[in-house]
């Protein structure tokens, strides 16, 4: 776009001839006279097109997890770990952005951490498993499943004490 630009504009201000021009920009002699057609026919495109400007406000999935950036940002969260914790949570945010809301809201960047402390960080997000109880399980007199072979194996797990293992 800008050696066309330029191409024309040496054509009809320097007042340049063809042979010159197409010299001058490396390409024929034809493509100048096309250009020069092309642009005096109006069936050029604009050289100078208007800018897109983007958007005012802040999309309404941020702000809908701002607070929740924020809370996790006080529980010393770095922008990945943010990241992470809100893709398990159903949103899709990405890092830049977390980095905008914390910045917006004043937030330094953290210093570096050991991986003790990173993983502390995580494993308060860590969600427990409900404790499970035999009575409820006795209340289901027959399961519909594809996978109950694998009850067959119990002794022997219980036997070769592979429940210790895992």
């Amino acid at each position: 776009m800008q050696r066309r630009y330029e191409a024309i504009r040496a054509s009809f201000v320097d007042e340049l001839d063809a042979k010159e021009v197409a010299h001058r920009f490396g390409c024929s002699v034809h493509t100048i006279h096309a250009l020069r057609r092309d642009f005096l026919s109006g069936s050029l495109p604009p050289f100078f097109l208007p800018l897109n400007k983007g958007p005012k406000q802040p999309r309404p999935a941020t702000l809908q997890c701002k607070g929740r950036i924020i809370e996790m940002r006080k529980q010393n969260y770095s922008i990945d770990e943010i990241e992470e914790v809100l893709l398990r949570e159903g949103v899709a945010i990405t890092s830049k952005t977390i980095h905008q809301v914390l910045q917006a809201e004043g937030f330094v960047k953290l210093f570096r951490r050991t991986h003790a402390e990173r993983r502390a960080a995580l494993q308060m997000a860590k969600e427990t498993a409900e404790p499970a109880n035999a009575k409820d399980f006795a209340a289901h007199a027959f399961v519909r499943t594809s996978y109950g072979g694998i009850f067959l194996f119990i002794p022997l797990i219980l036997e070769m004490k592979l429940d210790s293992i895992f």
